[in-house]
């Protein structure tokens, strides 16, 4: 079975990572299975929010962390990377209606941040997740689409998400 893509894609702070949860919320309320990471703002932060149990991992480096990814003006923990890659690969292993990734950015497609693991799990989902959803800023869409080579994709954003 070949797995639908869809790329949800929208210019920095319009609400992607609020829509998707609202998404989940209703997918979830259908009782189909969500696998996968959101990425939202919370108190002025950046997270990585479990989609399966909502767990959170603090995206941000703490001010005196040393083992930091920098790009621009973020300092992300590489130990919050560490540990949501390892949920990501494991959870690309496992079935489900929904895997989503939010987000791919210019990290991903430089082979860092969430990489490898959103390449297995691209390579995972027509084998064990029905639908993946990849969330991409519009200005990164057709590099992403190119370097992932996502061709037979649908593109979508966040007022769309009803639809799906």
């Amino acid at each position: 079975m070949s797995a639908r893509i869809i790329l949800l894609t929208g210019p920095v702070h319009t609400g992607k990572s609020t829509a998707l949860n609202q998404f989940i919320a209703s997918k979830r309320k259908q009782g189909e299975l969500l696998m996968g990471v959101v990425n939202p703002d919370i108190d002025s932060q950046k997270w990585f929010v479990n989609v399966l149990d909502e767990k959170k991992i603090l995206m941000d480096a703490a001010p005196n962390e040393t083992a930091v990814i920098e790009i621009g003006k973020y300092r992300f923990s590489q130990s919050a990377f560490a540990r949501t890659k390892q949920l990501l690969i494991e959870q690309s292993q496992q079935k489900s209606d929904w895997f989503i990734i939010d987000e791919i950015g210019k990290l991903e497609l430089k082979g860092k941040g969430l990489e490898p693991e959103v390449s297995v799990a691209i390579a995972n989902a027509g084998t064990n997740a029905k639908n993946l959803i990849l969330v991409i800023r519009d200005y990164l869409l057709e590099d992403a689409i190119e370097h992932y080579r996502l061709g037979d994709c649908r593109v979508i954003k966040t007022d769309d998400l009803d639809e799906i």
